[in-house]
């Protein structure tokens, strides 16, 4: 029971903070030509009236602006309800009911007819009385004299409670096409039978009906009559705990009737009239409003329902959605395929065209209405567009030269941005970002080529453009072995050359340190002069995009050492050795003197040639040889002993001036020297090898020399 009301509160919460109408009141006295009898209002009061005609006084609430008797109307058209009361029981036993409904929207006349308890009230004047207040209502609407003027939309509704309610179900045989539904509380058996005439109601209804009835008890009733319906919808809605009398206010004499047979712990009137309205609201705003998702607000209420049970019988198809699916573009002469949701209805476009598909060809925005004749849902606006065949892309912004393998090269037109690209691109080439718009950044493969762009979209391709990009490699390799002499002469000029490089724009050597350039340093073709240092020559192909790995050849410069000339007596000694020699003679070549020693014959300059295995040479400097008597030791001015020698010898000087001694081995090279005095002097060989060498003496009177034999 407590999760029982705080549903209830929370619905009554809701209810009331979507009430936005203050409420207006007036009563109108209504005629029907064709009938005798009736009640007219005069002061507040009904009287029975007599004469032509029969009078139909009503009490009628509406949305107003302000509180109170005759108020304004609210702005707006607003739908009818007509509500019939229950037996001795008076319009004003339903203040709650009708206020709560002007509230939200309605027009809802209340007829103060058939209300005394005598003489007996007419079940069926009371059901064509309902019928006919609301036929007149209609009529009020167009009389421009009316109260009533342009204030109706022209949906109606007809219910009522207990006797209200059964004369319901008989006004369906009088009741105009405007009514569109009914609905009843606690409807009672009546005179001719209400549930006789439900049979013949094909109009939706929905009745309420209480667990705790025991004036109407639905076995005796409702159940009846829900069971008579031929109603396309109906639903029976009976209420746990809900009783006779409760769903109008507080009246004495319903109150007295049900105070017999009432069963205590029911629902008060307050929670009863609450539930009635969670329900009946979203039902009456669907049929009288035409708000499609009030009906799926009804619709699961009934399906959830744990304060009632019910039964139902409806094939309502109601519109969920509305919306507009195609293409929002077409092409020049041609159109697109609009389709409008939800499948099934009645479809009314803004063009107006009244089928579920149409073709749009003309640019504009398009709305559509998705009705059931009772309800209806308009779409949000669809944009369609013209669209033109794409216009020839401009001329392609890219660099006309590119490396290979190179990522994010940009190429681009400026054209409309809306359209697709379609890019060619040479062979090995791809697209890495940007594919089909109009820039895009490309990967270069190796080959050069033409690439390609056109524009489209659905309406066609346009022509094409292309820009040729030449492709420069960006790995060049290793050039080819190169070619040229591997041993060289120190000072020889030589070449050396490559295959040429494909891609390559120029070529960079390197030569080993100290040589020289003697022509072409950029190209496959090298001139260069040799010094001493041998090493590697290298070549690297070379282009905008890099330079390739080097080329090597190892070179050796073969170096000759500048010979010495040494003499013995008249032996000229080569102090180098070599493969081979040329002695020359006043700058002259001796023929035949081809060996390390020559002998000389005759005063003069000499130098000699000295070669080795690769043939390269080394000339000495001139040596001038004298002939004189200085030449072979004098025995009277100086003598060496022993000789041959073995760990010493002896030299006697007998000059007065002191002279130098220098011993040299048969190559010229100096062994050791030293200065010797007048007299005997010993030279100590010691460690000297084994061998002939050559002693010379430099005096002051020339140079003496002989030949030294150590054993």
């Amino acid at each position: 029971m407590k999760n029982l009301l705080l549903f209830i509160f929370t619905v009554t919460v809701l209810f009331i903070s979507a009430q936005p109408y203050a409420v207006g009141h007036v009563s109108i006295n209504f005629k029907d030509a064709s009938r005798t009898g009736g009640y007219a209002i005069n002061g507040g009061t009904t009287f029975p009236t007599g004469g032509t005609g029969r009078d139909m006084g009503a009490e009628i609430y509406y949305p107003a602006t302000t509180n109170g008797n005759n108020a304004a109307f609210a702005a707006g058209r607003f739908p009818v309800i007509v509500f019939g009361h229950g037996f001795a029981m008076g319009w004003d036993a339903y203040t709650t009911f009708f206020d709560s409904m002007a509230r939200s929207g309605y027009i809802i006349a209340l007829p103060r007819t058939e209300g005394s308890l005598l003489p007996a009230p007419s079940h069926l004047d009371f059901g064509k009385d309902l019928a006919k207040i609301a036929q007149l209502l209609l009529v009020a609407d167009t009389t421009a004299s009316s109260f009533f003027y342009n204030k109706l939309t022209g949906r109606e509704a007809i219910g009522g409670h207990s006797m209200g309610g059964g004369a319901t179900f008989l006004s369906d045989a009088y009741a105009n096409a405007n009514v569109l539904c009914y609905f009843t509380f606690a409807a009672a058996e009546t005179n001719p039978s209400a549930v006789a005439a439900s049979k013949l109601t094909t109009r939706p209804h929905l009745i309420f009906s209480g667990t705790y009835d025991c004036v109407a008890p639905p076995a005796a009733h409702q159940n009846l009559m829900y069971d008579s319906l031929t109603s396309t919808c109906k639903t029976q809605i009976n209420i746990t705990k809900a009783y006779h009398c409760a769903f109008a206010d507080n009246n004495f004499n319903c109150g007295f009737g049900e105070g017999t047979c009432i069963t205590s712990g029911g629902l008060s009137s307050i929670n009863q009239q609450q539930i009635v309205r969670m329900y009946l609201e979203p039902y009456l705003d669907y049929y009288l409003k035409g708000v499609c998702p009030s009906w799926y607000r009804f619709q699961g209420l009934v399906d959830t329902a744990t304060i009632a049970s019910i039964r139902q019988s409806c094939n309502n198809s109601v519109p969920q959605n509305a919306a507009i699916t195609g293409n929002n573009s077409y092409c020049t002469g041609d159109s697109t395929l609009l389709t409008a949701t939800d499948a099934g209805f009645n479809y009314t476009w803004s063009n107006a065209a009244g089928t579920a598909s149409i073709y749009a060809a003309q640019a504009g925005s398009y709305t559509v209405t998705v009705s059931n004749t009772i309800c209806q849902l308009v779409s949000t606006p669809f944009n369609v567009s013209e669209k033109l065949l794409p216009a020839t892309p401009s001329a392609i912004i890219s660099d006309d030269t590119v490396c290979s393998g190179i990522s994010n090269i940009a190429m681009n037109v400026s054209n409309d941005t809306a359209v697709m690209y379609n890019w060619t691109l040479p062979q090995g080439w791809s697209i890495n970002s940007g594919d089909s718009t109009a820039a895009i950044t490309a990967i270069s493969g190796n080959a050069s080529g033409t690439v390609s762009v056109s524009a489209f979209n659905q309406c066609g391709v346009s022509d094409t453009v292309n820009a040729y990009i030449e492709v420069v490699p960006s790995n060049l390799g290793t050039p080819g072995s190169i070619t040229g002499d591997t041993i060289l002469c120190a000072g020889e000029t030589t070449a050396y050359s490559i295959t040429p490089v494909t891609g390559a724009v120029t070529y960079v050597w390197a030569l080993p340190n100290g040589w020289s350039v003697a022509t072409n340093t950029d190209s496959v073709w090298l001139q260069v002069n040799a010094l001493n240092n041998s090493g590697q020559v290298m070549v690297a192909a070379v282009n905008g995009c890099g330079q390739s790995i080097p080329a090597v050849v190892n070179v050796t410069v073969a170096i000759v050492d500048t010979p010495v000339i040494n003499t013995s007596s008249d032996t000229l000694l080569s102090s180098v050795t070599g493969s081979n020699y040329q002695w020359y003679y006043n700058g002259q070549p001796i023929d035949n003197a081809n060996t390390q020693t020559y002998v000389a014959t005759q005063a003069g300059d000499y130098s000699v040639e000295v070669f080795n295995a690769e043939g390269c040479s080394n000339t000495s400097g001139i040596y001038n040889y004298t002939i004189s008597g200085l030449n072979g030791l004098s025995p009277l001015a100086i003598s060496i002993y022993p000789n041959p020698a073995n760990s010493y010898i002896n030299i006697n000087y007998m000059d007065l001036q002191s002279a130098k001694l220098n011993l040299l081995d048969v190559d010229g090279r100096l062994i050791f020297n030293q200065t010797i005095n007048t007299g005997q002097n010993r030279l100590l060989l010691g460690t000297i090898a084994k061998g002939m060498y050559v002693v010379t003496i430099e005096s002051t009177k020339g140079l003496q020399r002989t030949k030294l034999i150590v054993r």
